[in-house]
């Protein structure tokens, strides 16, 4: 099967939006999808056959001892290295570590799935992921460019609270005054409060405001609301706010997702079957992420650096109230998923699902692979695989992705 060659990724590439663009160009990767296209093997594979067959089969048993020790070795030599302090050593050999296991994972997944599973997935570093174990965090401060940084956590995630958490206490010092304070005043405001909270901390972005209205009682209400949700957001936000972490053990399921759509979006026109193209573009993660999955992982939102225009479906997001107790209601809104190409949020995961005409449709979890899933089976697969009953982070929440316009590209 043709699996992408990968590129190296250098630090210098944060700090020029272009050249960063271009390393996720996928061209490497579309030009082993197209070579499937055109591999008469690979075209002709019976529908409906497992993925393992017995040659590979023999091999994953065959292999399977030694790939157990393997696996312990390489374990022991990641710790001896760490203690000797040679980090990248340690990081090399902990990915060498979880690839030896990677095909009994492979082979479970068939077992569970059967014929369902249509090419499996590693939810890991691929192994020729040097650049990525090298440089694993990237100190934010380092990030100069500016449509990089605004890709970040930091941009995204504290901007949106901290417009969130402003909004209340405009509400609440407009009430003292004569007028509403305008738009541009607000803004003005925000911004401020965003770089003295970023470069000072929260009390110093509490006393930025306090300084900036003058009805101390009615404002200092308004700030004791504002402070207990700031400290909440630096409680959330402080793992985060020092370095992009390119280098993960726990998975890469979002950074997969997103890299899985944007292979699968711009290769479209090689492929006349659905099923045939999603097996095409699957074959470039059954070895693993690329280092495009990790640094779409890293940022916050990746997709204006892989030019995917995306929209949040919340009409279609089922609630844990849903999942608990309304099958019906979740059901309707599955019912009601028009075709298109979907990343989903679900219990502390990120899964794509494709959804042709009719009920057809293709479920690619990172940590599984690409699955048949008919659309009137995808709620009993989320509520199967990635649900936890009462926990509200069993959410599903749906974004559609799709290629902008030509003329959104040349704007």
């Amino acid at each position: 099967m043709a699996i992408q060659s990968t590129p190296s990724f250098t630090p210098e590439l944060l700090n020029n939006y272009a050249a960063l663009q271009t390393f996720c160009d996928g061209k490497q990767t579309f030009d082993a999808i197209e070579t499937l296209s055109k591999d008469r093997e690979f075209l002709t594979r019976p529908s409906g056959s497992l993925y393992f067959q017995d040659k590979e089969l023999a091999w994953i048993h065959s292999t399977a001892t030694f790939k157990l020790i393997a696996t312990a070795f390489f374990a022991a030599m990641s710790k001896i290295a760490a203690f000797f302090c040679a980090p990248r050593i340690a990081r090399y050999f902990s990915v060498l570590s979880r690839q030896m296991d990677r095909e009994q994972l492979q082979l479970k997944s068939q077992r569970i799935f059967g014929k369902d599973l249509l090419v499996p997935a590693f939810n890991d570093h691929i192994l020729e992921c040097n650049s990525v174990t090298a440089h694993p965090k990237i100190a934010y401060e380092d990030i100069q460019d500016q449509q990089v940084r605004a890709m970040t956590f930091n941009n995204i995630f504290i901007k949106d609270s901290v417009q969130k958490g402003l909004e209340p206490f405009f509400l609440h010092v407009e009430a003292s005054l004569p007028n509403r304070i305008s738009e541009k005043d607000k803004e003005e405001v925000e911004k401020l409060f965003l770089q003295t909270y970023q470069e000072k901390g929260i009390l110093a972005a509490i006393d930025m405001l306090r300084n900036t209205y003058s009805d101390k009682v009615v404002v200092d209400t308004a700030l004791n609301k504002l402070y207990g949700l700031m400290l909440d957001l630096n409680k959330q936000a402080l793992p985060h706010t020092k370095t992009l972490d390119l280098y993960r053990e726990n998975g890469i399921c979002r950074g997969a997702s997103l890299w899985f759509l944007y292979l699968y979006l711009n290769t479209s026109h090689l492929f006349i079957d659905t099923e045939t193209h999603l097996r095409a573009v699957a074959e470039q993660f059954k070895l693993g992420v690329p280092p495009q999955g990790a640094i779409s992982q890293a940022l916050e939102e990746g997709s204006p650096l892989l030019r995917l225009q995306k929209e949040d479906r919340d009409e279609h997001n089922i609630s844990i109230l849903e999942l608990d107790s309304d099958a019906e209601s979740a059901d309707d809104k599955i019912k009601a998923l028009l075709p298109g190409a979907y990343r989903l949020g679900v219990y502390k995961h990120s899964i794509v699902y494709i959804k042709p005409d009719g009920n057809a449709g293709y479920l690619f979890d990172p940590e599984t692979g690409l699955l048949d899933v008919k659309q009137s089976e995808l709620l009993p697969w989320i509520k199967t695989h990635r649900y936890k009953k009462g926990d509200e982070g069993s959410t599903v929440r749906f974004h559609e992705f799709s290629l902008p316009l030509l003329e959104e590209i040349e704007e």
